[in-house]
């Protein structure tokens, strides 16, 4: 018998990319998101060949390098060693980024070294989160992370820009935030659903309305007898079934996902861990990758095999306190390779304080 098959034997989950338990929510956070940014493209009067404001535009790969050189400015050392990855991407708070982010608006007019203040304001608003007009969050916030931007030699990481800007090379706006999910919002995941043309993909997401169209992703409407947030949210907690039978389960998520917020995995697996009375790491231990963007890419330890220890969980009684992950583009850290453990939430690496700090076995999760 092959281990995979072993593993559906035993009543093992595969592992899962993103627990995409609120997809709607995810899709509507697009919306705001390009909102935020095209408030910037309108001030700048950037359009693309659609006549629609070019969110692509707002920033350059050099802007965001900016960005990125703010946060790790703010937060790269708050695990002990300051090495282009944010290992406790939870205490890199706003009110450890803004100030960095402050000090590299521009006095005058825009310039290579500093950023607008609406560029700074657009990103503040979008890592946020959206919120109602009455201040009611309506999905996650997203964490500030390493993963924003990246360049190894001449090239800069696109997997952080690509479902929010999209290319900065692109004539038409091609962020999969609009691109994506401006066709499933109207579509999948509110009701009663639209067919809008792919013309007006950019327009609807501009002008969606966070009061007036959010709730319709909660209503019933004619012979849409269930909500979409009744048949595709997953966020059920009641895994007793699952876990009684043995069954074993391995999450990850990229700290610098910009499809579905870090955040959002970490809420439901802090549900879970509630539910089993704080004992869900004895069947679901989720992985939280620094750096890493949506499924894989990024300036992270990205590459690391989830099926092994599974398979080792359910066969041998041996849980995985840790995974080692390689960085498939190492040169993001000007090194020629770096390795690093991955550690179950909410463990985090940690250094030994000797040895080459691109070998994993120099670092333990605390």
């Amino acid at each position: 018998m092959s281990r995979l098959m072993a593993a559906r034997v035993a009543g093992v989950a595969a592992q899962a990319s993103i627990w995409a338990r609120v997809r709607p929510l995810a899709a509507m956070a697009g919306a705001h998101v390009s909102q935020a940014f095209a408030v910037v493209a309108r001030a700048q009067g950037l359009v693309d060949s659609a006549g629609n404001p070019a969110i692509n535009k707002t920033f350059t790969d050099p802007d965001l390098m900016l960005v990125r050189g703010a946060v790790l400015n703010a937060c790269d050392a708050l695990d002990g060693l300051a090495d282009g990855i944010v290992d406790n991407i939870p205490a890199c708070t706003p009110a450890l980024v803004d100030p960095q982010l402050a000090a590299l608006q521009c006095s005058g007019a825009k310039t290579a070294t500093c950023l607008a203040a609406n560029q700074i304001t657009a990103l503040q608003t979008a890592m946020a989160g959206p919120k109602n007009s009455q201040g009611q969050s309506l999905y996650t916030s997203w964490p500030w992370d390493g993963g924003i931007s990246g360049q190894s030699g001449a090239t800069f990481n696109q997997g952080w820009r690509s479902w929010w800007l999209g290319s900065f090379a692109s004539a038409t706006n091609n962020a999969t935030k609009l691109t994506l999910a401006g066709g499933a919002l109207p579509l999948v995941f509110i009701a009663p659903p639209a067919i809008i043309p792919t013309t007006a993909v950019v327009p609807y997401m501009l002008n969606f309305s966070l009061d007036a169209d959010t709730p319709k992703i909660y209503q019933r409407s004619g012979i849409y007898t269930q909500s979409p947030a009744q048949f595709m949210f997953a966020e059920s907690t009641s895994l007793s079934v699952f876990r009684d039978r043995g069954g074993k389960m391995i999450m990850y998520h990229g700290g610098s996902d910009t499809s579905f917020s870090v955040k959002d995995t970490i809420d439901y697996w802090q549900a879970l861990d509630s539910t089993n009375a704080g004992k869900a790491a004895d069947f679901n231990r989720l992985f939280v990758v620094p750096g890493m963007n949506h499924c894989s890419g990024g300036p992270a330890t990205d590459q690391f095999d989830t099926l092994t220890p599974l398979v080792d969980w359910v066969e041998k009684g041996v849980a995985p306190d840790s995974i080692v992950a390689t960085a498939s583009n190492p040169g993001y850290f000007g090194v020629a390779s770096r390795t690093r453990p991955l550690c179950p939430y909410p463990k985090q690496s940690r250094y030994k304080g000797s040895g080459d700090i691109n070998l994993a076995s120099n670092f333990t999760c605390q």
